[in-house]
């Protein structure tokens, strides 16, 4: 994993000398779970949030998903007809513990239709007398979604020192739709891996003789407002 970087801080000034600030960390990266034979169960490990840089106030997870792999299909009917294969997976990421919650979900779907020609594409069903096939394997597909929430036990979660296991799941979901006749197989491999924010505030709380002068300012502005009141 790569350990983030701090960004460009935005203050907000809530009086003379108190300023709020709301910064980013850098997009870290976790583990990377390689391309393996769905179905799979792993962890992904995070860095927590450093409490020592202020009061998180957001997590923030993009969840990378990819999925490769084949399918066939044997048309078994006596004409012809169209079938779409698709190679499909689920990955499934996780709040730590027994019965943890799921925090994100990504799925990768890549998919192609087919002209059969009767009896005439797998040869893994003995309905052809001469049989042949139209495989389909495509390149790898890789897509993401992104999580995020400010919800207290999340915020808790995710705070401390060290880091955070998270459960990870790759399910296969490969399927073949059409009209007609017909049979398909698939064998399909998914790999996964996270970025990872998180936001965070901080306030400046000025020195005591600065919050002196603040003071004096005010106080002098306030008489100076009476005797224009009196005129």
């Amino acid at each position: 994993m790569r350990r983030g970087v701090l960004l460009v801080a935005a203050c907000v000034l809530l009086m003379p000398g108190l300023k709020v600030c709301a910064d980013w960390t850098a997009w870290d990266t976790s583990n990377v779970i390689d391309w393996a034979a769905t179905d799979w169960s792993d962890n992904l490990t995070l860095n927590k949030f450093d409490p020592g840089l202020g009061t998180l106030s957001t997590v923030e997870i993009k969840l990378y998903g990819g999925v490769r792999g084949t399918g066939e299909a044997e048309n078994l009917g006596e004409s012809s007809t169209d079938t779409t294969l698709n190679l499909k997976a689920v990955l499934t990421l996780k709040r730590p513990g027994a019965g943890g919650t799921t925090i994100v979900e990504v799925i990768p779907v890549v998919s192609n239709t087919a002209s059969l020609y009767p009896k005439d594409i797998t040869n893994w069903a003995a309905d052809d007398e001469t049989p042949d096939y139209v495989k389909y394997e495509p390149s790898p597909y890789t897509t993401s979604e992104t999580w995020s929430s400010s919800a207290a036990d999340d915020l808790a979660l995710f705070t401390g020192p060290g880091t955070i296991v998270l459960p990870i799941t790759g399910a296969g979901q490969s399927f073949a739709s059409g009209s007609g006749n017909f049979q398909s197989r698939f064998s399909t491999d998914a790999k996964g891996w996270a970025e990872y924010r998180y936001e965070y505030e901080t306030t400046d709380i000025p020195e005591p003789g600065s919050m002196g002068l603040a003071a004096l300012a005010l106080l002098g502005l306030i008489g100076y407002r009476r005797r224009l009141a009196r005129k």
